[in-house]
């Protein structure tokens, strides 16, 4: 008897760590309508949940003293292997006439090109995840070369334009993610929806007198901004202290002491283990996005679902989501000022944070259910796959 349920090819990138935390979950929902298969690369291994596989290339390493001399050959190598692999798997499955109805990439732009060469392989329609800004120069800031930061620009952008014109469908995270290519989005099935976190356990603990923010980059985060703005109001609040948790590079640790300037209740955390989260989100006072570019992170669900207070910059699909001083306090990306008045305002008032809160955890657990996240993946996905059909 030939399975019902239509066939998926994920393709994502990027370093994966802790696969069964990362995936389990998600994917026994997904299985609810569909099988599949995800290629990525990261804890190298073969895992199955339910009924779809996962393929995970390892990460390719170096010794030390030439690591950082040809690291951008290694990752040409990794994503040549991902490219390969994800053609290959597709156009045996569909020569041996078993079906294969979706590709879905992680982004626009290093997999977005991988699906669009797939799908024309293949002949199967192709959705595109767009998670971030790619159009944002804060993206680019860490380029020092302003001709090559220019042309890396220039190059993410007409790499979308491309993918946009050749893909099926585009999944976004907010309603005017893509403005600036609508020309190229015409006729497209797109849909506005979360991503799938599994935040189920994310509760609230205790409010240790801690502001946290929590991501990185150092640009895109804003971490400047965010130290800036705590101490404009640290003198008046001896009782409370900032917390920045990242995966920083040396050369961002570097500059994150810098501005910190020895500032005594201003710390940079060791990195801790995504288990881990649960409860240091659930103990903080306040939790902080100071991004100059966001798609949405995923810190602020897990904020909210803990009923934790948030303070968010005004970019990307954070204005979307929170209505400020009903489920959260907004304030203008990059304005100083305004966040530190933001940061008083909360910290003044103790009945705000549990109203804040509270509201927020109510938004988030009617928006980031498992049932909202695959009723929206399953239409979308339906809608995608009969539209190619038809035509």
């Amino acid at each position: 008897m030939v399975d019902s349920k239509p066939y998926v090819l994920f393709i994502e990138t990027g370093y994966k760590y802790n696969i069964e935390n990362l995936y389990k979950h998600k994917c026994e929902l997904i299985s609810k309508n569909f099988r599949g298969q995800v290629i990525t690369f990261g804890d190298q291994g073969d895992y199955q949940y339910d009924d779809v596989k996962i393929k995970v290339f390892p990460i390719l390493s170096a010794p030390k003293l030439i690591a950082r001399y040809i690291r951008w050959l290694l990752k040409i190598i990794m994503l040549l292997r991902t490219f390969l692999f994800s053609a290959y798997y597709a156009r045996k499955r569909v020569k041996q006439n078993k079906d294969l109805d979706l590709i879905v990439t992680y982004d626009p732009l290093t997999t977005g090109v991988m699906g669009v060469l797939v799908s024309k392989l293949t002949k199967v329609p192709l959705v595109v995840e767009v998670n971030g800004d790619y159009t944002d120069w804060t993206n680019f800031s860490h380029i020092k070369n302003k001709y090559w930061r220019s042309l890396k620009r220039k190059l993410a952008i007409r790499t979308q334009k491309f993918v946009f014109k050749h893909c099926a469908g585009i999944k976004l995270l907010y309603k005017t993610q893509i403005d600036w290519a609508k020309k190229h989005t015409k006729n497209k099935q797109v849909k506005v929806y979360p991503n799938y976190l599994n935040i189920r356990n994310f509760k609230f603990i205790d409010e240790n007198k801690t502001i946290s923010i929590i991501g990185f980059p150092f640009d895109v985060k804003g971490i400047d901004i965010a130290i800036a703005a705590f101490k404009e109001v640290s003198d008046k609040y001896p009782d409370w202290q900032l917390e920045i948790l990242g995966y920083y590079p040396d050369n961002e640790k570097e500059l994150i002491e810098k501005h910190i300037n020895g500032h005594k209740r201003i710390t940079r955390l060791t990195p801790i283990d995504r288990k881990l989260m649960e409860e240091y989100v659930g103990k903080t006072g306040i939790v902080l996005c100071a991004s100059r570019t966001e798609g949405f992170p995923r810190v602020i669900k897990e904020a909210m679902m803990a009923r934790k207070p948030c303070i968010v910059s005004d970019v990307g699909g954070l204005g979307e989501v929170f209505s400020n001083g009903q489920n959260g306090l907004m304030f203008e990306s990059e304005n100083i000022d305004e966040l530190a008045e933001r940061l008083r305002t909360l910290i003044d008032d103790d009945s705000l944070r549990k109203k804040l809160g509270k509201n927020a955890e109510v938004f988030a657990k009617a928006s980031y259910s498992d049932e909202a996240f695959i009723n929206n993946v399953s239409s979308f996905y339906n809608d995608v796959i009969k539209a190619n059909q038809s035509s």
